[in-house]
């Protein structure tokens, strides 16, 4: 066998999306788009010299612990007292379980991601290295806003995982590219190989791509604009905020701002006249972190253009 060869050599210091060293076993079996500009990260689940299992060898794996899934059922049933009939359908579902979960845990399925600041792509071979079956290809010029979203699930009071979701979309709401999953980190903090590194990677990756538009626009328009879904929407500008929820426009400067707070995912800006009561507040503002269009450069414009520090 001739020896294998690989896609992309990652430049030296390169790091996968978590900001860890790549490791030199790493095949990155298809190489980075040059839409996606200067490669900031990379990933990939397969490692260099592993080769997918004959299909022979996996059905000999599948019928060997089907057989013996088969012969523990059907002892189960037999000691319960269990009808033949009984016997011989659990046992032979027992066995085809055996062999089903035995093939779909020895496929080759793996994935390759990067982010480069410019966009981002994933690809995912099946099969064998070279069979590249799924090609994602995103340039953060085709999107004008991203919007995330993250829910811990519980059951009971215990913890069984977040979903998350970012989403791009352009000028006109479509959606362009969206990076979706699930992780179980309670805390928010996965595995290194986690894929939803991945998202977050790209969403830096964004963020910054926006920061190199902020003087031109500042230039054009004097603040920056994040819309909050809606007619809603929010101005950053240099030593002020404008806001405009339920169809009212309030104007803050940077001096009547008591607080900027995000928690639970909300987002709550109190100016220093604000008067809260059970039933109606004033000068208080609240809207949902999913709601805002890329959260992450208004946080930064915040606090470096306006002046007012989150917490």
């Amino acid at each position: 066998m001739s020896e294998q060869s690989y896609s992309w050599s990652p430049p030296q210091g390169l790091t996968n999306h978590a900001d860890v060293p790549l490791k030199s076993d790493v095949d990155l079996f298809a190489p980075p788009p040059d839409e996606i500009g200067e490669v900031l990260s990379a990933h990939s689940s397969l490692k260099q010299g592993v080769q997918p299992w004959s299909l022979g060898t996996r059905l000999a794996l599948g019928f060997m612990i089907g057989s013996i899934l088969a012969v523990v059922a059907f002892i189960a049933i037999d000691l319960m007292d269990g009808l033949f009939e009984w016997q011989i359908g659990l046992a032979a579902a027992a066995g085809g379980l055996g062999l089903l979960i035995t093939l779909l845990a020895t496929g080759f399925s793996h994935s390759c991601t990067y982010v480069g600041r410019e966009g981002c792509a994933r690809f995912k071979c099946s099969g064998n290295r070279d069979n590249v079956s799924g090609t994602e290809l995103f340039c953060f010029r085709n999107a004008t806003e991203l919007r995330t979203s993250q829910v811990r699930r519980y059951t009971n009071g215990v913890y069984q995982g977040t979903s998350y979701t970012f989403t791009w979309s352009d000028a006109d709401g479509r959606t362009r590219y969206t990076i979706s999953g699930t992780h179980h980190s309670e805390k928010g903090t996965p595995p290194p190989k986690d894929a939803y590194h991945y998202a977050s990677a790209a969403e830096l990756a964004w963020s910054h791509y926006l920061l190199q538009m902020v003087p031109e626009q500042l230039k054009k328009n004097d603040a920056i604009y994040f819309s909050l879904g809606g007619s809603d929407w929010v101005r950053v500008g240099a030593g002020f905020l404008d806001l405009c929820v339920r169809g009212e426009t309030t104007h803050c400067d940077a001096n009547e701002i008591a607080s900027v707070h995000l928690d639970k995912g909300i987002f709550t800006i109190k100016r220093t006249d604000a008067k809260e009561g059970w039933f109606s507040s004033k000068g208080v503002f609240k809207f949902n972190y999913g709601n805002l269009a890329n959260a992450q450069l208004f946080a930064f414009v915040v606090d470096k253009l306006a002046g007012v520090r989150i917490f």
